[in-house]
């Protein structure tokens, strides 16, 4: 019985298994395009529309061409009614170019000179097998002469015929050994010379690919259709605007795309907020505190003074500030778990500083504080959907894209300050009423058609 059960549990894995490779069948190179892009201030999101024939069942899909700075974690896919996505995974893989024609006649050649090497060579077996033949003639006739010359019966004229006939054999065989010496050398010199040249042809044949593997499903064959999303880096976009007076406000955004990946005619929105690829929050560990007696002669508000701190409370909670912002960034965007503690303890001591400084804090050390952790505050966050569709190449250089235009209520007054200037400026109030939240950024100005200046505008969203 046991063996029996152990040889159904065998045959039962191997069934299993055959089952899993049949389901899954064989990869379907799907054809995508990229229909939008959310362009973030350091990343931006791609989104590509994935459209393949697939049979019913559980599919592989493959996603190629997909951008070298990618990054990985951030896949996922949505898919179109009755089809399933199961799961994503990223790889890269190696892939090797078709060779060009110089390349192909090079291979020809380098192959035809290996069979003239391969000819070379078979001679030269050859010779050496008439070499050793001779040898063992040499060995033949020298103890046969000797018997007959002991005997009295010698025949001098053969033995001169096979004497002359060895020696003439061997210079043969010596000379055209050189020969075939000399002819593979300069033809090794020549397939040599033809592999530099195919190797310089040839650089680049062997690149590297990167692929989404997308698992689909569905219940019938038919054509699958879904959205691939990804993170990408070295992208992003800051506010620029054209002041002319009157006022006409020209939005722009000044865009970096060096993503690896054209974004030609596609859906494009800028956002200010900022993408994290970690659903959860924080956790929050244990704060422990201690009573302990403030020294004679020391006041101020809070629970005891200066204990473990600088003088200087604002100035340390500003730090603290700064890197509990760095770490909370850091914490939503690791996707690893030791990376995840580690940034959630950072997240926590610097919190607990901050509340450790508060306790110690005067009133007008804490008024300070707020006025600093309101100034900190991270701004608003908006998104702008461009109209139509817009193309981004990846470049270095930046480029410009509108994101509207308005006519906004303007109030010009003139500046004057003889003591330090001799000129009188025109600056203007303007009111944003318009339906969109205007960034702070630099400003080019216009007066007339005319250029006159570049600054900076200050952005007031409007009620």
């Amino acid at each position: 019985m046991k063996t029996r059960s152990g040889g159904w549990t065998v045959a039962g894995i191997i069934v299993v298994t055959a089952a899993c490779r049949m389901a899954f069948g064989d990869p379907v190179q799907a054809k995508s395009t990229i229909d939008s892009v959310t362009l973030y201030r350091n990343q931006a999101l791609v989104t590509r529309v994935v459209r393949g024939d697939v049979p019913a069942g559980i599919t592989q899909l493959l996603v190629g061409d997909l951008p070298e700075r990618i990054a990985p974690a951030s896949l996922f896919a949505e898919a179109a009614e009755g089809t399933q996505v199961r799961a994503v995974r990223y790889r890269i893989r190696a892939v090797r170019d078709e060779p060009r024609e110089e390349v192909r006649e090079l291979d020809r050649q380098i192959d035809e000179l290996g069979d003239e090497v391969k000819r070379i060579k078979a001679g030269r077996r050859l010779l050496d097998q008439r070499s050793g033949y001779l040898a063992k003639l040499e060995q033949f006739t020298a103890p046969t002469a000797q018997v007959e010359l002991t005997k009295g019966v010698l025949d001098a004229q053969t033995l001169k015929t096979i004497t002359l006939l060895i020696f003439e054999q061997r210079g043969d065989v010596a000379a055209k050994k050189l020969e075939l010496e000399l002819k593979e050398r300069e033809l090794n010199r020549q397939v040599e010379l033809l592999q530099r040249q195919c190797s310089k042809h040839a650089a680049g044949r062997l690149r590297t690919v990167q692929e989404a593997v997308v698992f689909v499903n569905r219940p019938e064959a038919g054509r699958a259709e879904l959205r691939l999303s990804y993170l990408v880096a070295k992208a992003g976009w800051e506010p620029a605007y054209n002041l002319r007076a009157s006022v006409n406000v020209e939005y722009n955004a000044t865009v970096h795309q060096m993503s690896g990946e054209d974004w030609s005619e596609v859906k494009l929105r800028l956002s200010t907020a900022s993408m994290a690829l970690v659903a959860w929050g924080p956790e929050l560990a244990p704060f422990w505190v201690t009573l302990s007696q403030a020294p004679r002669g020391e006041s101020g508000g809070g629970y005891g003074k200066r204990s473990g701190w600088g003088e200087d409370l604002p100035k340390q909670a500003e730090d603290f500030q700064r890197q509990l912002r760095q770490s909370q960034e850091l914490a939503s965007n690791v996707m690893r778990l030791p990376e995840q503690v580690a940034a959630n303890l950072d997240i926590n001591r610097f919190a607990g500083n901050l509340q450790l400084i508060e306790m110690q804090a005067s009133e007008d050390e804490m008024r300070m504080i707020c006025r600093a952790e309101a100034g900190a505050l991270e701004g608003m966050s908006v998104t702008y959907s461009l109209p139509g569709r817009a193309s981004l190449e990846s470049r270095s250089d930046r480029q410009l894209v509108q994101s509207a235009a308005l006519e906004l209520k303007s109030s010009f007054y003139y500046v004057a300050t003889p003591v330090l200037s001799g000129f009188v400026y025109r600056e203007a109030e303007i009111a944003n009423d318009g339906p969109i939240a205007l960034l702070a950024g630099p400003a080019t100005v216009y007066l007339d058609g005319q250029f006159v200046g570049r600054g900076n505008a200050s952005g007031q969203a409007s009620a």
